[in-house]
């Protein structure tokens, strides 16, 4: 025979199991939690209207943040190669974080120079390390080419 202490325990098991079935614990979501996703962009990269060759400079990056909180340490990697494809300026140490309030926000990216005068080829990816799970994960790279004298 049941008792009111049985259906109060099945009542919390029943309530408990539609919790993760809900949050996607069980690795089915009801979607409800994909409202309010985080997804991050690259609007673009800004960098001096003339580089010449060992003259310091630095790029700033337009990030975009489209979730409606912000998100702190977002890791991301900024790389510079040559013609050919070697590595000429990478972040050092691993990749760099960056703090994204929601919107559209602006960095600067670490400082550097190089050396030979040339065409080179630039590549940032934000969200590096992927440690937050994106709507879009096919926009988290932005690469453009300079022009060093």
């Amino acid at each position: 025979m049941a008792t009111e202490k049985t259906f109060a325990v099945l009542a919390i098991v029943i309530v408990a199991f539609s919790f993760a079935a809900g949050s996607g614990f069980f690795g089915v979501g009801t979607g409800a939690a994909s409202v309010d996703q985080y997804d991050f962009t690259i609007q673009g990269v800004e960098f001096p209207a003339k580089i010449s060759r060992w003259d310091d400079f630095t790029a700033k990056a337009t990030f975009v943040n489209t979730r409606s909180l912000p998100a702190t340490f977002v890791t991301y990697d900024y790389k510079i190669t040559d013609a050919q494809g070697r590595v000429q300026y990478q972040v050092r140490e691993g990749p760099s974080v960056v703090q994204l309030p929601t919107g559209v926000s602006t960095s600067n990216l670490e400082k550097t120079s190089l050396s030979k005068a040339g065409t080179y080829k630039v590549k940032v990816t934000i969200d590096y390390l992927n440690r937050f799970a994106e709507i879009n994960e096919d926009n988290n790279v932005y690469e453009t080419t300079i022009s060093v004298v």
